[in-house]
């Protein structure tokens, strides 16, 4: 039995129409998360799932205002997954890679520990008919619209050094020169 999550304020119910086949998800995650709890050999993992009860009900919520791939929450226990798989109908070849964007997870977090773990990679469309994760989920700002105000930036001037390498290469480019001067040659725009 799947039990839908009583809803945290950042997820919602799931979709009529982004349904999955929850019990072979369960199921398959009772399998592989199982046998390997650690996460991904290729990411090194050596953490166990914190709260993960293979035993408790999966329970599912999804996370609104994705633009791409579908982002879902599942629960076994009080360990909280993230479920990353693509869009449904036809995709365009090579977009939504999710085995791509599994293996830089799983590249990146052991040098920028920021980044979620990925824990579980499959590639067995039978499951919930297409390619998809798991990961950690990690909480934070999460920037659906319009970038929240406590992050938003004024543009910057370059530092004194940067703008002394750039009136020398591209002199257009600094405020120091006039309307007239040149604009940077084919040879300056291969640099770029």
């Amino acid at each position: 039995m799947i039990v839908y999550a009583t809803v945290p304020q950042d997820t919602r119910d799931v979709w009529p129409t982004e349904q999955l086949d929850w019990a072979a998800l369960a199921a398959y995650l009772r399998v592989h998360l199982a046998t390997n709890p650690s996460g991904p050999e290729s990411a090194g993992g050596d953490a166990e799932i914190v709260g993960l009860d293979l035993s408790a009900e999966m329970t599912v919520s999804q996370f609104p205002g994705g633009h791409s791939n579908l982002t879902y929450l599942v629960r076994f226990g009080d360990a909280e997954l993230v479920i990353r798989r693509p869009p449904f109908g036809p995709v365009a070849p090579r977009a939504h890679d999710i085995a791509r964007e599994y293996r830089w997870l799983a590249a990146v977090n052991p040098a920028f520990p920021l980044a979620p773990e990925p824990y579980l990679l499959c590639e067995d469309p039978s499951i919930i008919g297409s390619t998809f994760y798991v990961m950690e989920r990690r909480r934070g700002l999460v920037v659906r619209q319009q970038e929240p105000a406590p992050t938003r930036r004024e543009p910057r001037r370059p530092a004194p050094r940067q703008r002394r390498l750039l009136s020398t290469r591209w002199p257009s480019c600094t405020p120091s020169t006039s309307a007239a001067a040149r604009s940077p040659s084919s040879e300056d725009r291969r640099d770029l």
